[in-house]
């Protein structure tokens, strides 16, 4: 009885904490920022126009011999994203970009809680880490994170190369309904030794019940299970 009280407890503490900490919704602007020369970026860190609110990805396939015999294209309707992020996939207001690829978009939190603290998201709108589902999912769920973390750690190598060679840093998700925007988004967070007690070991404290790490994730996806 009174482990279950002081787990309603914290409960309670952590639901409120987040409630009024993770408002990350920018004010309504049409001005994208424009990276510094020292972001760690691709060659085009701005999204091309997308008045469809839409953005065509295309991926080259091989034969039987080896060569690339054709292309196909993928759709990601951006319009339907209905979260905060769906809006900076829009360019309908102002974010401060790190990298982008095809499939993933990374940039800086508006309430940073270290010295680097970013984002990254997948293009295609995915509500939360519960949502990686390896039976049922329309994607691969292990490559989706890999590829998420591959990113976080090309940031941290780039932003705070001494936390990286140290690995002091947190990668981490949050668990609904701790999360704060419906669409998944993986937490890069260095040098965390430099971080406020209460982020590093409250907020951000991977392996409790309201925030996993990116290697809890890919282990268990690995086995088959669930995310969380």
């Amino acid at each position: 009885m009174i482990l279950l009280g002081r787990e309603r407890f914290l409960k309670c503490i952590m639901t409120a904490f987040l409630a009024s900490s993770t408002n990350n919704t920018p004010p309504p602007t049409t001005t994208k920022l424009e990276p510094s020369s020292n972001i760690a970026a691709t060659s085009e860190t701005s999204f091309p126009s997308k008045k469809e609110g839409s953005s065509s990805l295309s991926s080259a396939v091989k034969n039987n011999n080896g060569e690339t015999t054709a292309a196909t294209t993928t759709v990601i309707d951006y319009s339907s994203n209905p979260t905060i992020f769906g809006q900076i996939l829009r360019q309908e207001i102002l974010y401060y970009p790190y990298i982008e690829t095809d499939t993933l978009l990374s940039f800086r939190d508006r309430t940073p809680r270290a010295p680097l603290h970013a984002l990254v998201i997948t293009k295609q709108y995915i509500p939360s880490v519960r949502s990686l589902q390896p039976s049922s999912s329309p994607y691969d769920t292990v490559e989706v994170v890999s590829s998420m973390k591959e990113m976080a750690l090309d940031i941290i190598k780039s932003q705070q190369p001494t936390a990286y060679q140290k690995q002091d840093y947190i990668l981490a998700f949050h668990i609904p309904p701790f999360n704060s925007v419906d669409h998944i988004h993986l937490h890069v967070l260095a040098p965390a030794s430099e971080m406020n007690f209460i982020y590093r070991h409250g907020k951000y404290a991977t392996g409790t019940f309201w925030c996993t790490g990116v290697d809890d994730v890919l282990n268990r996806l690995k086995k088959g299970q669930s995310a969380v």
